[in-house]
């Protein structure tokens, strides 16, 4: 059986209502995503797919959230999620003469540095919850015994 600790329960179930909450808006907004990917060259080709790839991705990473087997799996992808997005804005906007797309920026309407800002904190977080996810060894210990007990 997998402990979670409350607080990695917490920032998991926030994580998850954040993904589905974006999914959403994206969803609501998905000609205009795929009209700001179809302005840059290399994923014009792709930009269909790609205004539909993006919200559905964060709805499965919500549901790997909010499931107790998948959770710490999905507090992984959770921080690979916000570390990927974070280097495409990063190179974007040091790299490319073209601003990044709205996928996430029109759901908080931030600037891109403010959302490097919120996606570094967001990392900060699924880390610190990754940190606190330590066995409850009190649990098992009785959970131990009790077995060990009705095995005499």
């Amino acid at each position: 059986m997998i402990y979670y600790s409350k607080t990695t329960q917490l920032v998991a179930n926030l994580f998850a209502l954040l993904f589905i909450i974006a999914a959403g808006v994206q969803f609501m907004h998905l000609d205009k995503f795929e009209a700001q990917l179809e302005e840059f060259p290399i994923l014009s080709s792709f930009s269909l797919t790609l205004s539909w790839f993006i919200p559905v991705i964060e709805i499965a990473i919500a549901v790997l959230l909010f499931k107790r087997k998948t959770k710490l799996f999905g507090l992984y992808v959770t921080s690979f999620w916000f570390v990927f997005f974070s280097f495409y804005i990063m190179f974007l906007l040091t790299a490319s003469t073209y601003a990044p797309c709205a996928c996430g920026h029109s759901f908080f309407t931030m600037s891109w540095e403010n959302q490097l800002l919120f996606n570094t904190a967001c990392i900060l977080i699924s880390a610190a919850a990754l940190s606190f996810n330590k066995p409850n060894t009190y649990a098992l210990s009785r959970q131990t015994k009790f077995k060990a007990h009705f095995n005499n």
